[in-house]
């Protein structure tokens, strides 16, 4: 991966984590990043601590999906309402905690092991669809964050003051539409190559509503 030369260049774009590679092209930081370049702020799911130069590379954002198995957690994205999965009785989102998802781009999504602690979380995008919360992966299902729900389909959410335990439930095609309309809508001002790659099959294969419990 191309970078800089100088040991004050290199302090630089560790500390900072603005300068990314994209081809072999290195981005540059500020009000222009986003001509032409993907930067760790426009990218639809990036590591939420401890950012490392090697991490704050952008990963090309078109992986192939792998075919999801063996989950048959699948419903057609109806009303929210109480639903229970793994014996858990879910609740719903309050209005304040449905607009502060809705107002901030970026949320952390942490998976639960099976031995009930949490993974890192994931600094990822979200969309609101009426009184639900949806979320997906740019990578499709190879990203690790996403594999890690694949267990216990529980986790943990952080947006702004929103701080909740969830349950993440696949959904099936009927929702698709609506939500790559929230996606369009929503990062609007980004890119339309970095919106349509969240929008992608592969990322649509991932869409999981994210239900609090």
């Amino acid at each position: 991966m191309a970078g800089n030369s100088s040991p004050s260049a290199a302090r630089s774009v560790s500390s900072s984590c603005r300068a990314h590679v994209i081809h072999g092209m290195s981005a540059p930081a500020g009000p222009g990043r986003y001509r032409g370049y993907l930067d760790q702020r426009s990218l639809p799911e990036r590591r939420s601590r401890g950012c490392h130069r090697r991490v704050c590379e952008s990963r090309h954002i078109s992986e192939l999906s792998a075919n999801i198995m063996g989950y048959p957690t699948v419903d057609s994205g109806a009303a929210t309402g109480a639903r229970q999965s793994k014996g858990d009785v879910m609740s719903t989102w309050t209005n304040d905690q449905l607009e502060t998802i809705e107002r901030v781009d970026e949320i952390e999504i942490a998976a639960r092991r099976t031995d009930g602690t949490l993974n890192k979380p994931r600094v990822i995008w979200a969309v609101r669809d009426g009184d639900d919360v949806y979320i997906r992966s740019v990578n499709g299902s190879s990203a690790a964050w996403y594999r890690a729900t694949r267990g216990r389909h529980e986790g943990h959410l952080k947006a702004a003051g929103v701080d909740a335990d969830v349950t993440f439930t696949d959904v099936g095609a009927a929702v698709k539409d609506r939500v790559d309309a929230a996606y369009r809508d929503k990062y609007r001002r980004y890119a339309a190559s970095i919106v349509d790659s969240i929008n992608s099959p592969g990322a649509a294969e991932t869409t999981m509503r994210v239900v609090p419990r």
